[in-house]
């Protein structure tokens, strides 16, 4: 007579062990799309804000100011995490804004005056 052995063999168990591990393997992967996903809008919202303190600051100087400036005049502190900086030219302004935990840098490049910087998009690599 023929006995039934209830339970998994070693193959059985290791093809489970295999699709598991590929099943974590996207998930995890997608997780960390999410997160530069996110890295990179904070980065973007950081230069935008930049953008839209130099248009307050151009309209009561007359001129760009630097990320010391905007700050001492209460229009722009970077999200936390993030570094930013503003180089003033002649005829506009560069911001960039780096994260700290990633190597992304987003740039936005403003030349041409004030009726320029509205469509002006960040640039982020």
């Amino acid at each position: 007579m023929l006995k039934h052995h209830k339970g998994l063999t070693l193959i059985e168990v290791l093809i489970i062990i295999v699709m598991i591990g590929i099943l974590l393997t996207l998930v995890i992967q997608k997780i960390g799309g999410r997160k530069r996903s996110g890295q990179v809008a904070a980065l973007q919202t950081d230069v935008r804000n930049a953008r839209e303190a130099e248009s307050k600051y151009f309209a009561v100087h007359n001129m760009y100011g630097t990320l010391a400036q905007l700050d001492s005049a209460r229009l722009f502190t970077p999200a936390p995490g993030n570094t930013v900086t503003i180089t003033v030219t002649a005829t506009g302004y560069t911001a960039t804004s780096t994260s700290g935990s990633s190597p992304t840098t987003c740039t936005l490049a403003v030349t041409g005056g004030e009726s320029a910087a509205a469509s002006v998009v960040p640039d982020c690599k």
